[in-house]
């Protein structure tokens, strides 16, 4: 499953589509957040001292317009992978508690 059907199913186990449009934004984006913040910690566990240092650089230099998740997915190869696990995760954990 790629991540739009996984993001299509979730919403559609959530009833998102019900809320109102400003409502389903900010739960999108807090979701979104869970699961990037689960992804970022996972991938840190795995870097080298050297890594973690670089990417620290790297964040203490972006600005709010730069793209961190993209620089994420270009220069980690593994965070990908990381983050349709924590996807797969937060779906699983959601249908669990919901049924």
């Amino acid at each position: 499953m790629d991540n739009q059907e996984t993001v299509n199913e979730l919403a559609e186990m959530l009833e998102i589509d019900k809320m109102p449009e400003d409502e389903r934004a900010e739960f999108m984006e807090r979701v979104g957040s869970i699961v990037v913040d689960a992804a970022v910690s996972r991938l840190l566990v795995t870097l080298t001292e050297s890594e973690v240092e670089q990417l620290q650089k790297y964040l203490d230099m972006s600005t709010e317009s730069d793209d961190v998740f993209a620089y994420l997915l270009r220069n980690y190869s593994q965070f990908e992978k990381i983050v349709e696990e924590e996807i797969a995760a937060f779906q699983k954990n959601t249908t669990e508690v919901i049924s």
